[in-house]
């Protein structure tokens, strides 16, 4: 039903909204700092627990491996007697003994009581293998009584003590996982109260939003279903349609607008209907033109084909050179003329989505070669060489071999036409990929681009089989035209395959 409220008073929608917003975007803004705020605060200290939790890594190994840097150093001084290896023994020592400090210094606070205690206990294990074991294998050594400080005995202790030790570092390792994971833990409760913090929140912007837009809202909604009522009209057709004045006065301006805009379409509308006529008549003179053209210019253009190919071909009499040489200039030019032709009358069918293919399983080496055949006298007259290759995967293939050739003729022609005599020219057809494959020709020291209606058919031949063709020009020394087309492989020749017409819609 048509909704026409005509308004007398006008209000600007954007200093209602403005008055309104003012406390709105006063609470988000808040929300928002206090979010960010604690956002900040919380990626800081998950940052800061990485980095420690990194740095407390590093020290457990540097205990641990300082510790058995010792031990090695001892027992090499054991076995030989070398004054360096106790110096070294001498140095891991110190090392170890500043990774402990700086571990105590680490775990010092309450967050970290499982691993503090843990590690008293490593740090009393490694003392005793120091005092029991180390220190008496050093004075053994340097009294020496080299029997005792070796024997099997000292051995055995000494590996007890280190095995010991790994133990307790190990669970010194466990304790502070537990207690870096027990931290974490407190830090994720933070992050989950900041979020509910937020939910609320935001739940109670969305209430003072929803309030203080609500009356705004209904007032807004009437005139927008007038909006809407008279753009349905013009949509459905009423092209008399025009929307009243509103109250608000960006809205009255968009109703305005609307109001030019639909005498502008009204306007329009009539004049494309005109142009449409015209259209509709100038297609069914194109369609007459084509229809007498390809009676009227190719029957007398085959009998004009016809009798010079009986003339050339001395089928009436003997003829000169000259004169053979001047038919052959007529034959040629008419055969060229037709071609034009058909080229023409195709290009219609395929703009028209008239053009049929009638696909079949070729020999596609063959079929290439019967393309190029048609085109050799042409290319030995200017001394150009053609070379052909054919990879042999493609050696059956399922397509239109009319259509192929078509496309083949086209290149080769335009090809030869712009190369110089004794040039070389080479048609390529090779594998793309599993759905495709490349015809390519290329020739050598082109003159000029090609043009003409043959590449401009050859394009519509190809896209309507769902190809693409290009040209890759390198100035000076030639060009490569090339069509990427369908495949249909053809696995047996016993196959049964579908010849039913393809008609490009």
């Amino acid at each position: 039903m048509k909704r026409l409220v005509a308004y007398t008073h006008q209000t600007s929608v954007i200093k209602y909204l403005r008055t309104r917003l003012l406390v709105v975007l006063s609470v988000l803004i808040a929300l928002l700092l206090l979010l960010s705020v604690a956002s900040v605060l919380l990626v800081v200290r998950q940052a800061n627990l990485g980095q420690k939790q990194a740095a407390l890594d590093n020290n457990l190994d540097d205990i641990l491996n300082t510790m058995l840097d010792q031990a090695t150093d001892l027992r090499g001084y054991i076995s030989t007697n070398d004054p360096a290896l106790l110096a070294s023994f001498s140095h891991d020592r110190a090392a170890y003994l500043a990774s402990l400090r700086y571990l105590h210094t680490q775990v010092s606070t309450t967050q970290f009581r499982a691993t503090s205690a843990t590690l008293a206990q490593v740090e009393a294990r490694a003392e005793v293998w120091y005092t029991h074991y180390a220190l008496v294998e050093i004075h053994a050594m340097q009294s020496r009584k080299f029997t005792e400080a070796r024997s099997d005995q000292m051995t055995l202790l000494g590996r007890s003590l280190i095995t010991t030790f790994r133990a307790t570092h190990a669970r010194l390792r466990q304790a502070l996982t537990q207690d870096l994971g027990d931290l974490q833990q407190r830090i994720s409760v933070t992050d989950a109260i900041v979020f509910v913090l937020s939910l609320v929140l935001s739940a109670s912007a969305m209430v003072l939003f929803r309030r203080t837009f609500t009356r705004f809202a209904r007032r807004l909604h009437t005139q927008l279903e007038t909006l809407k009522d008279t753009t349905n009209q013009l949509a459905e057709g009423e092209r008399a349609a025009r929307m009243p004045p509103l109250s608000y006065e960006e809205l009255n301006a968009v109703g305005q607008t609307f109001n030019r805009m639909a005498q502008f379409l009204e306007e329009q509308q009539q004049a494309l209907e005109e142009q449409s006529t015209l259209a509709q008549q100038a297609n069914q003179s194109k369609s007459a033109f084509l229809a007498s053209m390809s009676h009227e210019l190719r029957t007398p253009l085959n009998g004009i084909i016809g009798f010079s190919q009986l003339l050339h071909d001395e089928v009436v009499g003997p003829l000169s050179e000259e004169q053979k040489e001047y038919l052959g200039d007529v034959l040629a030019s008419g055969k060229h003329l037709l071609a034009l032709i058909n080229e023409l009358l195709d290009l219609a069918k395929v703009e028209a989505g008239k053009m049929t293919f009638s696909p079949e399983v070729v020999d596609l080496e063959q079929l290439t070669g019967e393309g190029c055949d048609s085109l050799r006298p042409l290319a030995s007259h200017k001394g150009i060489h053609v070379k052909i290759q054919v990879d042999p995967t493609l050696s059956k293939l399922k397509l239109d071999p009319a259509k192929f050739k078509q496309v083949l003729y086209n290149y080769l022609s335009n090809a030869i036409k712009n190369t110089p005599e004794e040039g070389r020219v080479t048609v390529r057809v090779r594998l793309q990929d599993e759905e495709t494959f490349v015809l390519e020709v290329e020739d050598t020291a082109r003159k000029n681009q090609g043009t003409g209606l043959g590449l401009a058919l050859t394009r519509r031949i190809v896209e309507a089989q769902g190809g693409s063709v290009g040209v890759r020009s390198t100035p000076g020394q030639g060009s490569i035209f090339f069509a990427i087309l369908p495949r249909v492989m053809v696995k047996s020749e016993e196959g049964e395959y579908d010849h039913n017409f393809i008609q490009v819609k």
